[in-house]
């Protein structure tokens, strides 16, 4: 019989709640996906997302090991990587769609003009 194991908690980021691609620690202890905590911080925020403490410097540590043993883990489970396909093709089709969008309202102010 086979079991599915679920992914480690902390292999997730726990501002998005999805694995990590690029894990990074802040100097308070506590790892996040980089993408996420430097959006964090982009919105003005100089806390940790988990204890709303001010942490006294925006620098994010690489954590190579724990990428690589995330990649290993994720490399045994198909059925993940083919799940976070899905989802990207899905925000490649929708940022496609706003591209043109923004496209037909860039030509439409030209033409306004």
């Amino acid at each position: 019989v086979a079991r599915i194991v679920p992914i480690p908690p902390s292999y997730e980021c726990p501002i998005t709640g999805d694995w990590m691609q690029d894990p990074v620690m802040l100097v308070d202890g506590h790892v996040y996906d980089r993408p996420a905590i430097e959006h964090w911080f982009a919105r003005g925020r100089q806390t940790s997302p988990l204890t709303n403490l001010e942490v006294p410097s925006l620098a994010c540590m690489p954590l190579l090991p724990l990428r690589k043993a995330i990649e290993t883990f994720l490399n045994g489970r198909p059925e993940v990587l083919g799940l976070r396909a899905g989802e990207l093709a899905k925000l490649e089709s929708t940022v496609s769609g706003l591209r043109a969008e923004l496209g037909e309202a860039r030509a439409a102010l030209e033409a306004s003009r």
